[in-house]
This record gives C-alpha cells, structure tokens and sequence, in this order.
C-alpha cells in the first residue's frame, strides 16, 4: 500500500511539473509577413547613416513621420495608407556600405509570448561580382500581419543575424 501512494504522489508531482513545463514555455509561432521594399539604393537618398546594423518598429500611423528620410518616398505614401489595426512594420538596416552589392534578407519572424525574433540576412556583394563604387544604404520594409494573436503590450523584438542576437529593442504594438 505504501508503495501505491509513493507512485501516486510521483505520477502527481509529475503532473504538476509538466504543467510548469507548459506554462513557461510558450510556443514559438511564425508570424506571417510580406516585404514592402527590399533595396540597397545608392546615393544620398537613405540617410540611414551608421555603419552598424539598426532596425525600427513602427506600429501606428503616428510613426511614419520619424521614417520619411529613411526610405523611398512611395514606400512612405503605402505606409500611409496600412491598415496599423492588422499590421505592424519593421524595417532592418544593414548599415552604410562602402559599394552596391549588399542586401537585407529577412527570412523569418517569431513570436513567443512577449518576444519577436526577426532572422535576416545581411549579403554581401562575392568578390568577383560587379558592383558600382557608390555608397549604398541596403534596407528592407516588411508588414508583419497581427492576425488573431493577443496584442496591445509591450514587445521585445531582437535582430538575429548569423544566429546571434545583434540589437534588442522594446516596442508597444498595440
């Protein structure tokens, strides 16, 4: 008898574990997006002007006022007119580059309770390839769709390159 209620306490405390389990570990989920604009204009056009890395969230209508110089202007006239109910967008810079030939490549987007992992790529231009001597400001726009996921918090969206974490920012999406 007493060996039952050791099994029984242990098949418990198995429960109560796996439950633990489950709660802090939220599922990772794939967040469909779609790019707007991927390009590595040459020029002064993008003054994105860091050579790091850097990466903006813009959640509202409000937003796109702090973007203008950022990206071509028909881009800013489409994100004029998205609908921030059922779209977030996120926009990746490589950094100021010393030709054409880079790119961004933003692969994929997860989520996992308060965190967005946003995977990319940063391409560079093979030796042998032609490439035009301009200064280049390689970025690219997606719009990340909100779909039924439970929003209206805050967010910490991480950049990951090379499968490390390169910048982490805090965001409200709303």
């Amino acid at each position: 008898m007493k060996n039952f209620y050791l099994i029984i306490f242990f098949f418990i405390l198995l429960i109560i574990f796996a439950v633990i389990f489950i709660i802090h570990n939220p599922k990772v989920r794939n967040l469909a997006f779609e790019t707007i604009e991927q390009t590595n204009s040459p020029g002064p056009i993008h003054p994105y002007d860091s050579k790091d890395p850097g990466f903006t969230i813009i959640s509202s209508l409000d937003e796109i006022e702090y973007i203008k110089d950022l990206v071509s202007e028909s881009i800013f006239i489409r994100l004029n007119k998205l609908n921030f109910e059922e779209n977030f967008v996120i926009i990746i810079f490589q950094g100021k580059k010393p030709s054409s030939g880079y790119s961004v490549k933003i692969t994929q987007v997860t989520r996992s309770d308060t965190i967005i992992n946003v995977y990319a790529q940063f391409l560079e231009p093979k030796p042998n390839e032609p490439k035009a001597d301009e200064i280049s400001y390689p970025y690219q726009v997606i719009q990340v769709m909100k779909k039924s996921e439970n929003w209206g918090q805050e967010f910490i969206f991480n950049l990951v390159v090379d499968q490390k974490i390169i910048l982490t920012i805090p965001n409200f999406i709303p």
